[in-house]
């Protein structure tokens, strides 16, 4: 973070006193005598709570800004890096959107998979396995206790089944058929 030191979190951290930051009157610091004195009722550990809640209050204003802040590209360099690739931002942006679609579909496809009477428990939990897990087909023959030749046959059907309604939501939402080839 650029000029650490400068910033409200920093202040208030290497301050004994709670250090208020305002865009307007700058920074302003509540002593815990100035604390003590605007009610007698307070005490040395209410100013050392509220101190505490400002400290995590600035870091977490902190951490969040400087997120964003790593996070933001300056047009120019966005510029530089559309300008080396081999697609243009059109097709970028048009990628993203297969992709929300795509996304939209898987989520309604295995929904709707999970919830199809044709499919037995096993097929589901052995697609899952598969395509969630990422397991290859001999280690599930193995977890289940079957063989090879079983395990495959089961979630083939049961993958045969997931991508008609993959397909079938994807057609209906409008893409485009030749991107499922």
């Amino acid at each position: 973070m650029k000029n650490y030191q400068k910033t409200a979190y920093a202040a208030n951290k290497y301050s004994e006193d709670i250090v208020y930051n305002s865009e307007v009157s700058g920074d302003t610091a509540i002593t815990l005598e100035s604390f003590l004195k605007s009610d007698p009722t307070l005490t040395e550990a209410d100013f050392k709570f509220w101190k505490n809640w400002s400290d995590s209050n600035y870091e977490e204003e902190s951490t969040i800004a400087n997120r964003v802040t790593k996070n933001n590209v300056s047009l120019s360099r966005l510029d530089e890096a559309v300008s080396g690739a081999s697609i243009t931002l059109e097709e970028m942006l048009e990628n993203a959107e297969e992709d929300d679609m795509i996304e939209e579909c898987y989520s309604f496809a295995i929904e709707t998979f999970m919830s199809d009477k044709r499919l037995s428990e096993k097929m589901k939990r052995r697609f899952i396995l598969r395509y969630e897990k990422g397991m290859k087909y001999e280690d599930i023959a193995e977890h289940e206790g079957v063989s090879r030749k079983n395990a495959t046959k089961s979630i083939t059907a049961a993958l045969s089944i997931f991508k008609s309604y993959f397909v079938k939501k994807y057609l209906d939402m409008g893409g485009n058929p030749e991107n499922l080839i």
